[in-house]
């Protein structure tokens, strides 16, 4: 979970299967005997083109899906880095309503408000 200065959350649109046409927080699946802090680093590096200091990140917890992706059980693992921006990038105060249904769910536990 990327923020700017103003705590704004940054999110991306699908454009792929499923939830196509949906925003998401960036992310990704952790790979098989991949530590979670390489994948932190992979995922940050593949989805947003960073290279980012894992002193940059806080753990936010760890947030269960069932039933609500078609990918299967889901178990999420938010970790939060503030950043001045990214150019060209989409930055929200409030959560669009077409965000990842269960997206939404964490984020508001952790603090976001929808639209």
């Amino acid at each position: 979970m990327i923020e700017n200065p103003k705590g704004e959350l940054l999110l991306l649109k699908r454009d792929k299967e499923p939830f196509v046409g949906y925003w998401h927080v960036p992310g990704g699946f952790l790979l098989k005997n991949e530590p979670i802090e390489i994948c932190i680093l992979r995922l940050a590096k593949e989805e947003l083109g960073l290279t980012i200091d894992l002193k940059q990140t806080e753990k936010l917890g760890l947030f269960e899906t069932i039933n609500e992706d078609p990918r299967g059980h889901i178990l999420h693992y938010p970790v939060r880095i503030k950043l001045k921006g990214i150019s060209n990038k989409n930055y929200f105060e409030i959560l669009p309503r077409k965000t990842i249904p269960f997206h939404i769910k964490f984020l508001e536990k952790l603090g976001y408000k929808v639209e």
